[in-house]
């Protein structure tokens, strides 16, 4: 663990060594993208170390053109700081790289699901991922021949990095087609409603895949409340959400989240933790209880 900054610190050095990282991170520099947004970095990092496997969950080739400046430095300091979370007592054989097993496992847990319900739905069909930061789904999952649009949605920072990025692959020849017609809507959710989504195509009358991945938590609870039920307002019967929780995190408990959307005509499907049967994917150790704080829900509109 040669470039791994913190393997020989001592706790006490390591939570010095991360609120250092930490308001490093913070610091807002010409690309306009705060802290939340490098996450998006951290997570395409992620995906494009399980891509490189040879017994790989998936295969996100453009991860790799999107894991910079911030992908590696950001994933170390999450995962050591989420290691009381992840792998408390140290039995799970985590340590700090609980969060790097947990987004290959939801990465495919949401492909999982997402392509189940194209499959199963009739007629028109749309995917919006909100909070997208750089998803590349629409490159290289197949079962998304099957949908009218995806919708990329996040703030101007992370869509303009990212639309520079694929500008520049695109140039030079790398950039594979999509499955389908993709677009990528500017949305601040701190500022700004989901109901924007209405000025951009999108139509509140065909079936919605909500992806919400890492967003909630982010958002505080009014905000997150607030955008649950304008992703309500704007689903039609047959719409499933795939909803990440953090359970410990106020503006993401699954009961909460949950009994909100039943009041707007959702039906609860499954609520599933990282090391449950159908939540493993190889990625969680066996024998071992399942996580008690990260999780997805899925709910259908009825």
């Amino acid at each position: 663990m040669a470039d791994c900054p913190f393997f020989d610190m001592s706790v006490e050095e390591q939570q010095q060594w991360i609120a250092k990282e930490y308001e490093e991170l913070q610091v807002v520099h010409e690309d306009n993208i705060v802290f939340a947004g490098k996450t998006a970095s951290m997570i395409a990092y992620e995906r494009m170390l399980e891509s490189r496997r040879p017994d790989r969950l998936f295969n996100d080739h453009l991860a790799q053109y999107l894991a910079e400046p911030y992908g590696k430095r950001v994933s170390q300091v999450v995962g050591l700081g989420l290691q009381k979370f992840f792998d408390p007592d140290g039995e799970h054989g985590f340590r700090h790289e609980g969060h790097v097993h947990f987004t290959p496992a939801r990465t495919r847990l949401i492909n999982d699901n997402m392509e189940s319900w194209i499959r199963d739905q009739q007629g028109d069909k749309q995917v919006v991922e909100l909070g997208a930061g750089y998803s590349t789904r629409a490159f290289w999952t197949e079962a998304l021949r099957g949908v009218k649009m995806y919708y990329e949605v996040d703030t101007s920072p992370i869509n303009e990095f990212k639309e520079k990025v694929f500008k520049d692959l695109d140039s030079k020849g790398l950039l594979t087609p999509s499955f389908c017609e993709r677009k990528t809507v500017d949305i601040d959710f701190l500022q700004s409603s989901v109901k924007d989504l209405l000025d951009h195509g999108f139509s509140d009358k065909t079936p919605t895949c909500w992806i919400l991945e890492g967003i909630v938590m982010y958002l505080g609870e009014e905000k997150s409340s607030s955008l649950l039920r304008d992703v309500s307002d704007l689903s039609a019967a047959g719409s499933l959400m795939i909803l990440n929780f953090f359970q410990g995190n106020p503006a993401s408990d699954p009961d909460t989240m949950e009994s909100l959307l039943e009041t707007k005509g959702w039906k609860k499907v499954e609520r599933l933790y990282f090391g449950d049967e159908s939540f493993n994917y190889g990625k969680y150790p066996d024998g071992k209880a399942a996580n008690k704080f990260f999780g997805f829900s899925f709910l259908q509109k009825v």
